[in-house]
């Protein structure tokens, strides 16, 4: 179809917790793209030291600016992919889609508010699993706040709700503090257990390159 897909790998499973206790950040650094915008410094500069290569490659096999993409990523990957979606649409590039899993927060509200009068809200979804622990930081008290549209898995994977804002109180922001500190949300999404070094689906073997998987019931 002529479209081109971007995906960010996610953290490993055995460096999560680490991750997310040593995140070395007290509010958002100032963002080159916006004047009150401030983002994650760490997060912003995984992102522009991978840009040139996937801008090389993107335009190696024919899509340049005009041509549409669809970027996904887990995790720190998610990160990155919210940023990555950013300033592709900003270059020119249509961004049909834009799916997260797992995603902490990338910026500040004005970022957040960038983001969605940038690339729209339609078919852009921040997917998040019960009680995942990284999509609740770095914390709001910081100056951080969610971008849209957040789509709350229950623990099962069977049922979601499709949530309102960047922060709604009824879906993931409900999480009790205490429950943080479980990963095993963070590494099942969708019938899917996902590592910065493999995925698995079920009880299987993990999923070779090209192999089409169901994503669970809904």
């Amino acid at each position: 179809n002529n479209e081109a897909a971007v995906v960010f790998r996610g953290t490993v499973s055995t460096s999560i917790k680490d991750w997310i206790l040593n995140l070395n950040v007290s509010k958002p650094s100032d963002y080159d793209k916006c004047a009150a915008c401030g983002v994650e410094g760490g997060f912003l500069h995984g992102w522009r030291s991978l840009e040139p290569a996937i801008l090389t490659n993107l335009q190696s096999l024919g899509f340049g600016p005009g041509s549409t993409l669809h970027v996904t990523g887990h995790s720190l990957g998610a990160a990155m992919a919210t940023l990555a979606a950013f300033e592709l649409a900003d270059k020119g590039y249509r961004v049909a889609t834009q799916y997260t899993f797992g995603q902490p927060r990338v910026g500040n509200a004005a970022f957040a508010n960038l983001f969605q009068s940038t690339l729209g809200a339609s078919g852009q979804f921040r997917v998040t699993h019960y009680h995942d622990p990284v999509p609740h930081v770095p914390l709001e008290d910081m100056g951080f706040y969610h971008t849209t549209t957040e789509v709350w898995y229950n623990e099962a994977n069977t049922q979601y709700k499709v949530c309102s804002g960047g922060e709604d109180p009824s879906c993931a922001d409900s999480t009790p503090w205490y429950d943080f500190w479980d990963v095993k949300d963070h590494l099942h999404y969708m019938g899917i257990t996902i590592d910065g070094a493999y995925c698995t689906a079920g009880e299987r073997a993990p999923v070779a390159a090209g192999e089409k998987v169901k994503l669970g019931p809904q």
